[in-house]
């Protein structure tokens, strides 16, 4: 696996010392795989099958449906990945925004699940499933978060321990 410790920036890497210098980089890369794998699904099925005539929805609304969570989880990743490798990524501004990501696609993928049938001709139910994937892996990259901010509180509190004595 190619160093990714050059791709994060210093403070990024204070921020998340807790876990891994690498670990932001890394799920932020994940991340951004599973969102653009996820986007483009959607974009295959809603060209092929979601919108087809005889659907009970009208024309447009499996892109309105189906669009929203994976675009938005896409273009906030490449924006995060950019803010970690030359800025300050925080763990509770991922915390704080992909929480928030997993909350969202994990609405949106069982309202994509719900609203077509589960037909073998029809598949636009299917990126549903990718969107509780990356609901998953939102929740997963929270998690890590979480885990780094309670061990950046454990440092200062240590820290303060000593100076006290």
């Amino acid at each position: 696996m190619p160093d990714l410790r050059s791709w994060t920036s210093s403070k990024t890497a204070s921020s998340w010392r807790g876990i891994g210098p690498r670990t932001p980089f890394t799920l932020l890369l994940i991340t951004l795989l599973l969102s653009l794998i996820t986007v483009i699904i959607a974009v295959i099925l809603n060209i092929t099958s979601a919108n087809e005539e005889g659907n009970d929805y009208g024309p447009g609304t499996g892109w309105v449906i189906m669009m929203p969570g994976p675009s938005l989880a896409l273009l906030w990743t490449a924006i995060s990945i950019i803010m970690c490798r030359y800025a300050r990524f925080s763990p509770g501004l991922a915390l704080s925004t992909f929480g928030v990501f997993a909350l969202g696609l994990i609405a949106e993928g069982i309202f994509t699940i719900m609203a077509y049938d589960w037909q073998t001709t029809e598949l636009g139910w299917f990126p549903g499933v990718f969107m509780i994937i990356l609901a998953i892996d939102c929740a997963i990259f929270s998690g890590y978060a979480v885990v780094a901010l309670r061990r950046r509180g454990n440092i200062k509190d240590t820290a303060s321990e000593i100076e006290s004595r």
